[in-house]
């Protein structure tokens, strides 16, 4: 009976620890506004993307949306430094396939960005989602890897328009 006992509590505890609210790749538009509230702004461009901002857990939250669900989440603390745990954290509850690992690829020696890949076999350089560490922005920003795609491709066929 108190091994019962003990082992929810650890289960629980467990459970918020790992603060999964601070996810969002993968999550539907009411997923995010159960999490988040009512968003600051909201608005779809014209290629059909929605984005909205939120402020929760002292953090400012932009969210874009593709088919319904978030394909790009970016995350800045208006009050702080973002810490080393609390990007390893935000890694973690973005983390949209329980199989794979984030992979530190890059220091940007220019910039000082900082850039992940989350793989599902890690000695791969296939990816399923990309993060990258925005320094000078303080700002950190996570994207599906087919999201991530299609922003390469829209700014290629803007960048032939000129």
């Amino acid at each position: 009976m108190v091994k019962n006992l003990v082992w929810t509590l650890v289960v629980v505890a467990g459970l918020f620890l790992a603060n999964p609210s601070k996810g969002a790749l993968g999550w539907t538009w009411d997923e995010c506004q159960q999490h988040w509230g009512k968003p600051l702004l909201s608005e779809t461009d014209s290629d059909g993307l929605f984005t909205a901002n939120f402020e929760a857990q002292g953090l400012s939250i932009m969210v874009c949306l593709t088919d319904g669900k978030v394909v790009r989440v970016a995350y800045k603390p208006p009050h702080h430094e973002f810490t080393k745990g609390e990007i390893v954290t935000l890694q973690k509850a973005n983390a949209i396939s329980p199989s794979a690992t984030w992979i530190f690829t890059r220091k940007d020696e220019s910039t000082e960005n900082y850039e992940w890949q989350l793989r599902e076999d890690p000695n791969k350089t296939d990816f399923i989602a990309i993060a990258i560490f925005i320094v000078k922005m303080n700002a950190f920003v996570v994207a599906t890897e087919a999201d991530n795609q299609r922003a390469k491709n829209a700014s290629t066929q803007k960048a032939s328009g000129l």
